[in-house]
């Protein structure tokens, strides 16, 4: 039972962390576990771990593949954290591949009083992929609440992840008048957390690029799409390639080898 616990508690944080190898490994082992020992909380704890991990680096067969093995296993005993664990992967893998409005639908049901996915505390590590969600499904309005209600609960947890997740969600949020101090604040808050600083540069160089800052867009998108390309985050390093050729800018492995 300890070690069924402890691999899928590592595989949760060095997925927070974006060690990608080492959370993948500690989540197959402890779903593998957690099954052979019939313990179905942490069979989908494991699973939904393995959803975001594949999320994340925009693998969509594994997606398709993980999605439903977790919805049976939650429909053994429906549970609010896996729930809001399963769509909350899943939003974030449409998040990736540019789908807004299917990520938001997915995200906003933790954040849905009555909802069976609606989980009060593992609902805040999705606060930062439900405000760049709404940001670009135009919602922007419907979500500024649930991140004054998170930030309420950041206030009394010393988390620093859920900081992190707060500092990307009110960078989302930000006005053309507040950005750019924001984007700059942000570099710094978010270093010890690569997925999302990269996906800041990414979010700073389309904000330059969309503000005629042609040239100086292309140094965040051109970092953004290295980091995306070290984590496997497949979909985001596409993303960032997009901006970046829309910016003028040359591909980071094309200009590494130059």
């Amino acid at each position: 039972l300890q070690l069924t616990r402890a691999l899928v508690v590592r595989a949760q944080a060095a997925a927070c962390r974006s060690d990608v190898s080492a959370a993948l490994a500690a989540a197959e082992e402890g779903t593998r576990l957690a099954q052979e020992s019939g313990q179905p909380l942490f069979v989908t704890m494991g699973l939904c771990s393995q959803l975001t991990l594949a999320a994340l680096r925009g693998d969509l067969p594994s997606v398709r593949s993980l999605a439903p093995r977790a919805e049976c296993q939650l429909a053994t005993g429906r549970s609010g954290y896996g729930l809001v664990a399963m769509h909350s992967a899943l939003g974030l893998s449409a998040l990736g591949e540019g789908q807004y409005e299917e990520a938001y639908e997915h995200l906003r049901r933790g954040f849905a009083p009555g909802d069976l996915a609606c989980h009060y505390a593992q609902r805040c590590w999705a606060i930062a992929d439900l405000a760049e969600a709404a940001v670009y499904s135009d919602r922007r309005d419907e979500v500024r609440a649930h991140v004054s209600q998170t930030a309420r609960i950041g206030e009394r947890t010393p988390s620093p992840f859920l900081r992190a997740t707060l500092t990307y969600a009110r960078l989302m949020l930000a006005s053309d008048g507040e950005a750019e101090r924001l984007f700059s604040a942000a570099d710094a808050e978010l270093a010890s957390w690569p997925f999302l600083r990269a996906r800041a540069q990414l979010a700073q160089g389309t904000w330059l690029r969309r503000q005629r800052r042609i040239t100086e867009s292309r140094r965040p998108l051109r970092v953004a799409c290295e980091v995306f390309d070290a984590l496997q985050a497949s979909s985001w390093a596409r993303r960032a390639r997009q901006e970046l050729r829309a910016a003028g800018g040359t591909d980071p492995v094309a200009w590494l080898a130059e």
